[in-house]
């Protein structure tokens, strides 16, 4: 079985080099002969998918029937894990989680090409080369360097497992999910840079190509980020907003760079000139996501994500070098050779198309602010040659991070005001509607946060672009056009307003005997009993509490988790979480006293519900923008009007 998938592994490289080659000696023909070779190719693309997937799907068997002779499953899956958690010990190490990208990216490709009409044009045979090549590249680190059909030099009878942490339904989740994120962007990156060298930057199906695959990308992205945000929450007890950890910062630059790749697509219709700034924008989240594994594997930043320098590393960072490379090249031939009508720039004049040029520059900022400020640590040790240099970025984060996000808030509402100034021509009812509750949330919340400005603005930002966004909402509905831009909108403010307000979490640490109470924020703390379970090897000890606030009860069970047959593996605390629709309240076990006391620490954090609420709203928005309508895109200066709603 295994030199079977040895054969299928290595097959996988070969089909891409001759889709490659097959797409490279197409452009040297023209008629039904380059169709003719275009097809075979396409035909060669399919075949590497077809390998792809068995070549997982026997990796994926090896795991749930414990082959320890295979050094991943040996090091990664263990007999005493239950089968789904098997599933997820696939992707728990570089070699089933590089295969999955790589598999993941061939099949994509693959029906990407499915869409498309195999017409022998410069286009076609351009991003069957680019797109053969990166898939290529990921299949040769696959096959050369992770090798994850590699045996162990010694029998192996059981498995080490991927540890207690990854033991998580939201661990199912959070690394498929970045994965499919990672592969869907690998999409827009072929077809900007076939559509750059191989003619077709004025052709409508490209931008509509561009946005629907981003708007995929988006969606898997954002699901990876919030399962994982979810998994920290409840097995590291970590407090609302995760800004200091590294690689979940970095998470967040090839999202920015979607989400301004995307408004510029939607601004062409408004400014031809946005067509450049869609061409520069769309690849950047690929190679992104490729310097973020990079990131992750290298051990450069310390974070719960590495677990030290891997043998991929440097193939990664060689591989994301020449897509930057390839990036850039194409960069500067699009400058070159796209022309763009020139619109009479008017000063004093705001429309859509300045709002979004500047969400554009902010996004570009933040992403840039947010990049420097997690590389800054790391860059002056090596400047400076010394491990004592500590930057404050939580500061940095809850400072210039929160001004950006503010920032954000209101250009989503003003942007939904100004479009609907433009359709209802001089109507200022809606204008009122949204200012009228903004300033009176702003002189309520200046006064009773203790005159706190950024929180204030925050809050009267909030309910501003709340309510711009749903009358939009309503009007789009009426006039049955696409809503899916106004889900997203409406999920990123509660996203934005509910991390912020997360911040100002409450906590309190004091040891209980059984039967004592503990008051606190309005709460009542009584610790009832003790309780032991032992479950699979797996010790649970922790107090039982019951907490009562007017008519809202709830039973929570913090424990300590202890593997009496893993020595090696440290004991840890899972705190309990009670969710409430405008605070939640986490208990958390952390010992017992010499006198037989609990040690417990209790948090309530305010507004986590609509964290979450808004995040599904803004992957079901993602999702059903992607795929309501299949209108042409079309640049201003190729049409001279709106091609969709």
């Amino acid at each position: 079985m295994d030199s079977y998938a040895d054969q299928l592994l290595v097959s996988i490289p070969s089909f891409c080099i001759v889709a490659a080659v097959l797409g490279a000696f197409s452009l040297r023909l023209s008629g039904s002969s380059a169709v003719k070779t275009l097809f075979l190719a396409k035909l060669t693309v399919f075949g590497a998918a077809a390998s792809s997937i068995m070549v997982l799907n026997i990796f994926i068997r090896s795991f749930i029937e414990d082959k320890f002779s295979l050094l991943a499953v040996a090091r990664f899956s263990s007999s005493r894990l239950p089968f789904i958690y098997k599933l997820g010990a696939v992707w728990a190490g570089p070699p089933g989680s590089l295969l999955l990208w790589s598999v993941a990216a061939v099949v994509l490709f693959a029906l990407w090409l499915a869409t498309l009409k195999t017409d022998g044009s410069a286009f076609n045979a351009t991003a069957m080369i680019v797109g053969a090549s990166v898939c290529l590249g990921l299949s040769l680190i696959v096959l050369l360097v992770a090798r994850p059909f590699a045996c162990s030099s010694t029998a192996v009878t059981e498995g080490a497992g991927p540890g207690p942490l990854p033991e998580s339904v939201w661990m199912l989740i959070h690394p498929p999910a970045f994965i499919l994120a990672y592969s869907t962007f690998m999409i827009p990156f072929i077809v900007v840079v076939a559509s750059v060298f191989g003619g077709g930057t004025g052709t409508g199906e490209l931008y509509a190509q561009l946005r629907r695959w981003l708007l995929v990308g988006v969606g898997f992205l954002c699901l990876g980020i919030v399962s994982g945000v979810r998994w920290a929450y409840i097995e590291l007890d970590w407090s609302g907003y995760w800004v200091w950890d590294p690689i979940q910062n970095l998470s967040l630059l090839p999202l920015l760079a979607a989400i301004a790749a995307l408004h510029s697509i939607n601004a062409m219709q408004l400014c031809d000139k946005f067509r450049r700034w869609t061409l520069a924008l769309a690849p950047i989240p690929f190679v992104l996501c490729l310097f973020l594994a990079f990131v992750g594997s290298s051990n450069i930043l310390k974070s719960v994500h590495t677990f030290g320098r891997s043998e991929v590393s440097s193939s990664l960072l060689s591989f994301t070098c020449v897509c930057l490379f390839l990036w850039l090249f194409c960069l500067v031939q699009a400058v070159r050779t796209v022309s763009v009508v020139r619109v009479r720039p008017g000063i004093f004049r705001l429309d859509r198309s300045k709002i979004l040029f500047w969400s554009n520059i902010g996004f570009v900022v933040t992403a840039a602010a947010i990049g420097l400020a997690t590389f800054m640590s790391a860059i002056l040790k090596v400047v400076t040659n010394s491990t004592t240099i500590h930057i404050p970025a939580m500061s940095f984060y809850g400072e210039v991070i929160s001004v950006a996000g503010i920032a954000l808030i209101f250009l989503i509402g003003f942007y939904g005001l100004v479009d609907l100034r433009q359709r209802r021509g001089s109507n200022r009812l809606p204008i009122l509607i949204c200012c009228a509750p903004g300033i009176l949330c702003f002189g309520i919340a200046y006064r009773l946060a203790n005159r706190t400005l950024l929180l204030s603005l925050a809050c009267a930002c909030g309910v501003f672009s709340i309510i711009a966004v749903l009358i939009r909402f309503f009007v789009a509905l009426k006039n049955r056009e696409k809503i899916g831009g106004c889900i997203c909108h409406l999920g990123v403010v509660l996203v934005l307003i509910s991390a912020g307000l997360s911040g100002a979490d409450r906590s309190v640490q004091t040891s209980l005997d059984e039967g004592d109470t503990l008051p606190f924020g309005g709460w009542e703390f009584v610790y009832d009993s003790f309780e032991k379970k032992i479950t699979n090897d797996v010790e649970q000890a922790g107090p039982r509490i019951f907490l009562t606030k007017g008519s809202r009860h709830a039973e929570l069970w913090p424990h300590r988790k202890s593997y009496p047959g893993r020595p090696q593996v440290p004991v840890r605390s899972k705190a309990a979480v009670d969710t409430g629709l405008f605070a939640d309240v986490s208990v958390s076990f952390e010992e017992l006293t010499p006198d037989g006391k609990a040690t417990i620490t209790v948090k309530i954090r305010p507004f986590m519900f609509w964290l979450w609420f808004g995040a599904v709203l803004v992957i079901s928005g993602s999702v059903l923008a992607a795929f309501e309508g299949r209108s042409r895109l079309l640049p201003m200066g190729l049409h001279g009007e709106s091609a969709y709603g």
